[in-house]
């Protein structure tokens, strides 16, 4: 019994960032077409009609200009999708590094507001610049 209660938390304690819409940048940072910090300036919440693979639920948008750039060349003020299940949801003057995917343009971001986690980002993509 206690070996299955120890793998039951193993598995719940793996997937803390497995949910529906949360993503972690992949650690090939040459998968990004961009890669920036930006401040958000405002939010507004969404409804998200459901789908197949979702609920109805509601999302943030966030408007965000750009602050900092280390790869490419993003609008000085662009439109973001927070995904549905992030803990805690950014709140305008909150920044953050956004993380373009080649592939299809989705955006994966880290805030500020996520200490450790964002710093250990931070330092990553600052050597990009070097």
């Amino acid at each position: 019994m206690k070996k299955c209660l120890l793998a039951f938390i193993l598995c719940l304690s793996s997937n803390a960032d497995a949910c529906f819409g949360r993503q972690i940048p992949n650690q090939d940072l040459s998968k990004y077409s961009q890669i920036f910090i930006g401040q958000i300036s405002g939010s507004h919440f969404l409804k998200v009609e459901p789908n197949q693979f979702s609920e109805d639920t509601q999302s943030q948008n966030l408007t965000v200009v750009v602050t900092k750039v280390f790869v490419g060349n993003p609008k000085a003020s662009l439109k973001v999708r927070v995904g549905d299940c992030l803990a805690v949801q950014p709140k305008p003057l909150t920044s953050g590094i956004f993380f373009v995917n080649k592939d299809g343009g989705q955006i994966v971001s880290i805030f500020e507001s996520e200490g450790e986690r964002y710093d250990e980002w931070l330092a990553k993509v600052s050597k990009l610049t070097q």
